[in-house]
């Protein structure tokens, strides 16, 4: 026969379980577990209670939890990680995630041996140490284009002028100059020859 502490304990490892099920929901409530059991809100309250937790207690643990486990075995980037363990911000996220374990996300993606920054397909996690590695030699960065110096300036305008002058002289069939756009200038401009 079936005891209240047995009950209150199979409720409460059901409560549980929607959670872990549910907390990447931001919208998810304390009607919506409840409803998930088939109990009222005010059984799935009392037996958290009986357990000397809460609905939003138990919420932040299971996601903070998650949360901590993708920074250090991930490369997503935080807000990435903040919608996976149910947060619409990656702001709030991070400020939930500093008042519990007294870190920001990086610091704890880095401490616990996790990349500084996620690099995804792009290598965008390599091309700032790229960069670092060039200026310490001191050469040109292989992803930094130089600006334009005045001479530079004085040729380029001197190209555009006459690519615009080829493109002006050629005719539309009725014996007037055509329009071109301005991607056709640009084509004219830098093509090869």
């Amino acid at each position: 026969m079936n005891t209240a502490p047995d009950r209150h304990r199979l409720l409460a490892q059901q409560v549980v379980e929607v959670i872990g099920e549910r907390y990447s929901d931001p919208g998810v409530s304390v009607r919506d577990v409840a409803c998930s059991i088939g109990v009222s809100e005010r059984q799935v309250r009392r037996v958290l209670d009986a357990g000397l937790t809460s609905f939003r207690e138990e919420l932040l643990k299971r996601r903070m939890e998650q949360a901590a486990e993708l920074l250090v075995g991930s490369t997503f980037l935080i807000s990435k990680v903040a919608r996976l363990a149910g947060y619409e911000s990656a702001p709030a996220f991070a400020a939930a995630f500093k008042r519990y374990y007294g870190v920001p996300p990086v610091e704890w993606r880095v401490s616990c041996g996790g990349p500084r920054r996620a690099g995804g397909p792009t290598g965008a996690f390599y091309k700032p140490a790229e960069r670092a590695r060039a200026r310490r030699r001191g050469r040109r960065s292989p992803y930094r284009r130089t600006a334009l110096t005045a001479g530079d300036d004085a040729v380029l305008l001197a190209k555009i002028d006459e690519a615009r002058a080829r493109l002006a002289a050629r005719e539309n069939g009725a014996g007037r100059p055509r329009a071109f756009s301005l991607g056709e200038l640009a084509a004219e401009t830098f093509k090869t020859k």
